[in-house]
């Protein structure tokens, strides 16, 4: 029998990450910790081909090793992946999903853990990102949201998805998820590839599975963004790499959000979808026009429009593959309603 412990397991999930990652690991370091809530870190090395680890155990070390320090491998490329491998590895009950270009701040998991203690239903809790720039050209419109920057909600409490950076989950909530025998759809990063959407479709399950996604704006990091990640050309290539997810998204946000309706129903959100992006892109273009002098909303009126096409693009070619999306969440829903008290109890006595 598998007994988890009260603490946090921060899960560093990393890529050829050397060059960024000593001073992830000086903020870590700073970390306050809850009085009684042990703290590890685990550092997840996804197909590195740089010296990430040598780097990260020799940085560790001359901050005095201030909490315990695991390195694990997982061979199986992708964030998502290397997520899991993480979370398996993690002896404590929350789970800190800190990206390597993730900084904590200091009072993060004394914040965090006030949180979870006055709302045990929490499954997910996400927080407030800064954008840390490396270089920050005239167009840049400061805390850029497909960066995860910026408020993830409009209020603090219940949401319905947080960004996957800095994100902290209940290790009950994968538990049950295993136990329904949940597969990723998605995957996020593999690589140097730009697909995302798994830490989207983890927070619509964790809402399948009947937990809370919540969001506090005083749990803040910051999040440093290299140079070439600021350009209108990474941009584009974001939105046609990233928004492939958002049909599977839309899928679980239907089946949690619209009292369960049915698959006809869902393409008839399509079709009004489809109305949608049409107007939006006139309405960009016209905005581009009125304000074409302004390099800031060029930028963004650029990035709406790209973004606009690319969903209009991808809802006719997908028509045939909604059903199939369809079943594989109903059935994952089926099986988490299906979890009877017995077999939560069994559940509950293996953490």
């Amino acid at each position: 029998m598998t007994y988890i412990l009260k603490g946090f397991s921060i899960i560093i999930c990393c890529y050829n990450s050397a060059d960024i990652l000593p001073l992830t690991l000086k903020y870590l370091a700073a970390l306050y910790s809850h009085t009684g809530w042990p703290v590890e870190i685990i550092l997840v090395d996804n197909c590195c081909t740089d010296d990430t680890v040598a780097v990260a155990c020799e940085t560790w070390k001359k901050f005095n090793e201030p909490f315990e320090f695991h390195v694990v491998e997982e061979k199986t490329p992708g964030l998502s992946a290397a997520r899991v491998r993480g979370i398996e590895t993690a002896r404590y009950d929350y789970l800190v999903f800190c990206d390597d270009d993730n900084f904590l701040n200091e009072d993060y998991l004394v914040v965090a853990s006030e949180i979870l203690e006055k709302h045990p239903q929490i499954g997910a809790l996400g927080g407030y990102a800064s954008a840390m720039l490396e270089w920050q050209p005239a167009y840049w419109p400061g805390d850029f949201y497909i960066y995860g920057c910026g408020p993830q909600a409009e209020k603090n409490g219940k949401t319905r998805t947080l960004h996957g950076a800095g994100i902290i989950i209940n290790k009950a909530v994968f538990i049950k998820l295993k136990h329904a025998q949940f597969r990723f759809i998605l995957s996020d990063r593999k690589g140097a590839k730009l697909t995302s959407g798994g830490d989207y479709e983890f927070c619509y399950a964790i809402a399948l599975a009947g937990y809370d996604v919540w969001y506090e704006d005083s749990l803040i990091f910051s999040h440093y963004i290299h140079a070439e990640r600021v350009t209108p050309e990474y941009c584009k290539r974001f939105i046609n790499e990233s928004a492939p997810a958002l049909d599977v998204i839309l899928v679980y946000e239907h089946l949690i959000y619209n009292d369960n309706k049915g698959i006809g129903a869902f393409y008839l959100q399509r079709f009004k979808e489809l109305l949608f992006h049409g107007w939006k892109i006139i309405n960009s273009c016209r905005i581009r026009f009125r304000y074409r002098h302004d390099v800031q909303i060029r930028f963004l009126e650029d990035f709406h429009i790209t973004f606009h096409f690319v969903r209009i693009k991808l809802i006719l070619k997908n028509v045939f593959r909604y059903p199939k999306i369809f079943r594989n969440v109903r059935m994952l829903q089926q099986r988490l309603w299906s979890l009877d008290n017995k077999e939560m109890k069994k559940i509950d006595a293996s953490i």
